[in-house]
């Protein structure tokens, strides 16, 4: 099985739920990919990665891949063991300590900001923070 890594970067408004104590965003159509997507042979250890978020200037996330709960090989063992996973399929793996409603005090994207994702060997993503129109 050959290995592509990139980064994905997802943008969503904040929904609120009522009697949730955290809030969540759930939307199929929300993430871009990029800046490209390359093989394992361009990334000689997935697990030593540096990855950076950057809000507006401000680097707001700033972490390893040695620091995941599971490792990239462990997640496409357990994922393929139930599932068939064809060329092209993207596992996303969730996001690093630093997110908005953790900082304290929180802090959310807004309309006009710019956000960065930056991982190591891979390159840098950058995109605006828009308000998306509702769907009729």
């Amino acid at each position: 099985m050959r290995a592509h890594f990139g980064r994905a970067h997802s943008v969503e408004e904040k929904l609120k739920i009522p009697n949730d104590p955290g809030e969540r965003a759930k939307q199929d159509d929300a993430s871009t990919l990029g800046p490209c997507l390359v093989t394992a042979d361009d990334i000689p250890d997935p697990q030593a990665l540096a990855i950076r978020t950057i809000l507006i200037d401000e680097p707001v996330q700033d972490w390893n891949t040695n620091d995941m709960i599971f490792s990239v090989a462990q997640i496409i063992e357990f994922l393929s063991a139930s599932n068939t996973l064809p060329p092209g399929t993207v596992i996303l793996t969730g996001t690093p300590h630093g997110v908005g409603m953790a900082s304290k005090p929180p802090r959310w994207m807004k309309p006009g900001d710019t956000v960065t994702i930056e991982i190591e060997h891979i390159g840098k993503l950058t995109n605006p923070v828009v308000r998306e129109s509702v769907r009729p």
